[in-house]
């Protein structure tokens, strides 16, 4: 999944920008949680792949088909169908049966999703988790995906702070495809804020915003080879590279065994999950992961050089 993710990134960038995509994908598969993800079976890299191919469908101008694939990544992660008010900005000036068709094509998107809950749970209205599954307007949810040390998408990738260059640029150009996609990324993480369990349990980073990432890096792929890109993606990397030789998910275990909560892994300055997994690997025996991360530093050096010797397209928007 993985695979056709990067793929789909990769006709992506080329189609909406006309450059090469590779510190894009760079970016998403190994500077952000979702390096973690790729190694599991989740439902966040399948609705990461359908998300990116609901953007990809829009980039061709099939606004219908886009929210058919919004549907299907609901199928996997049924919160996913808010990605589809980014149509609202996609359909602005477009003759009224396009309007019709995308309506159309999100209740058949809400339809398959009840029925798959039907044929699994015996509702429609039932998606396996507690029946009060808790949706309220909240402070605590916004801050802690957006500034607690354990979960931040701000610090977990960092790179997402080339959004705001990105949005002033799409403002200016009245760039439709990327203001409707940044919309449906902020109800995204608006939705998710506001659940009960927005952390997202045991996990190294903003698990629940995933989804998002590679729409992230496709928009800001222009920005990323730039000079001020590179301290930010170098975060990112050193921060998914603690993971490679002791899985976080056995850390966290471990410092609950300790006697720290979870709560003190989420919002702790001196105890949340990124200085957990540093600690776990300066211990002696683990001095390989200081190898691995230079690997890694020299790895992001040599692409981004072949980025930039590789021929750029004519083609430009």
């Amino acid at each position: 999944m993985m695979g056709v993710l990067l793929w789909v990134m990769q006709l992506l960038i080329e189609e909406k920008w006309g450059v090469p995509g590779e510190m894009a994908v760079v970016a998403a598969a190994f500077a952000s949680p979702l390096f973690i993800t790729a190694r599991t079976f989740g439902t966040e890299l399948s609705t990461a792949v359908f998300l990116s191919l609901a953007a990809l469908a829009c980039q061709r101008k099939h606004l219908a088909l886009g929210v058919l694939f919004v549907g299907v990544a609901a199928l996997f992660r049924p919160a996913a169908i808010v990605f589809a008010s980014g149509w609202v900005v996609l359909l602005i000036h477009r003759p009224w049966r396009e309007w019709v068709a995308c309506g159309a094509a999100l209740l058949v998107g809400i339809f398959g999703i009840g029925l798959a809950n039907y044929v699994r749970f015996g509702s429609f209205l039932e998606y396996g988790y507690a029946s009060s599954i808790g949706f309220t307007l909240q402070l605590t949810g916004l801050l802690g995906l957006l500034a607690s040390p354990g979960r931040s998408l701000i610090l977990f990738v960092p790179w997402v702070l080339l959004m705001i260059p990105l949005l002033m640029h799409a403002i200016r150009k009245r760039d439709q495809l990327t203001l409707g996609m940044s919309l449906g990324m902020l109800v995204f993480i608006a939705l998710h804020a506001s659940w009960r369990e927005w952390y997202g349990g045991w996990s190294y980073g903003p698990r629940l915003l995933m989804p998002i990432i590679p729409i992230v890096a496709v928009l800001v792929a222009p920005w990323l080879t730039r000079w001020y890109a590179w301290l930010l993606l170098l975060v990112g990397l050193f921060i998914e590279l603690l993971t490679i030789k002791i899985y976080p998910l056995a850390v966290i275990q471990n410092a609950l065994e300790s006697g720290l909560s979870l709560d003190q892994t989420i919002w702790s300055l001196d105890s949340n999950m990124i200085l957990l997994q540093l600690r776990s690997q300066l211990v002696p025996g683990n001095e390989m992961s200081i190898v691995i991360v230079v690997i890694g530093f020299l790895a992001l050096v040599v692409i981004d050089i072949l980025a930039r010797l590789k021929p750029r397209s004519s083609k430009s928007r």
